[in-house]
């Protein structure tokens, strides 16, 4: 009896521990990047949170941070873990899956910035752009081989998806937006797609899965951020930020 309850004991113990990664196995995903923004909120089931941006000089120096931390919302029913430069899961919480209303987890790269500035309005950029015109769309659908990619439908010989997210609106709500890079190399069906950051309602209403914050505060990191410096966000609970505070060399 005692050696069946020791077996059962070392069966739990592997399911337990085998989903989520070892810390301390992963590369640091930030040991090339010079621009950082961090995310965080208080708990895995928060929708709102804060945003600070981080820069440093050379990859050996500290990180500086170039503003105060500022109000952002986030997926309706809070985070969890999205699939990026950390791999996937770093603890046993639960995993992003589309649809579930969440934001991801982790450390990201950042893609294009898109908006509806034509592209000779946009001088200022240091960053990939893409027009969002009227027949620019985010797939969603997850049998379409389009899925989590924003696509220019013109150059499209044919339409497989059922489902998409329009990236030229009736609103202001994409006048500006960063692809956070969720979920990217590879895109694997059901796992999440269309997450950026982009510019909240007048309600600063929580979204399904977007990071969201004012205009201003969007236009500033957008002017600052330069793709030669490699720039990384990482959205996380506090909790789980100070698990690799110490690891990563995060500020």
């Amino acid at each position: 009896m005692k050696k069946k309850f020791l077996l059962l004991i070392i069966i739990i113990f592997i399911s337990v521990n085998s989903s989520a990664q070892n810390l301390s196995e992963i590369k640091n995903p930030l040991s090339n990047s010079l621009q950082l923004i961090i995310v965080l909120t208080n708990d895995w089931n928060s929708n709102s949170g804060s945003l600070e941006y981080f820069e440093r000089k050379k990859l050996d120096d500290k990180w500086i941070s170039l503003n105060q931390p500022f109000e952002i919302a986030i997926g309706k029913n809070g985070l969890a873990w999205g699939y990026g430069l950390h791999g996937n899961q770093l603890s046993d919480y639960k995993i992003k899956k589309e649809g579930d209303g969440k934001s991801p987890a982790g450390i990201f790269s950042l893609g294009s910035v898109f908006g509806y500035a034509k592209p000779d309005e946009i001088k200022f950029l240091k960053m990939p752009y893409f027009y969002s015109h009227s027949k620019c769309f985010c797939i969603d659908d997850i049998n379409s081989e389009f899925y989590n990619l924003v696509i220019d439908s013109n150059l499209v010989s044919k339409a497989d998806w059922k489902s998409k997210e329009r990236m030229k609106l009736r609103n202001d709500l994409y006048k500006w937006g960063i692809i956070i890079e969720n979920n990217t190399y590879p895109r694997v069906k059901g796992n999440g797609s269309c997450i950026f950051f982009h510019i909240w309602d007048e309600n600063n209403k929580p979204t399904t899965g977007c990071t969201v914050m004012s205009e201003s505060n969007l236009l500033e990191i957008i002017k600052w951020l330069d793709k030669t410096k490699n720039p990384i966000v990482i959205q996380l609970p506090k909790n789980e930020y100070e698990k690799l505070k110490t690891i990563w060399k995060l500020p």
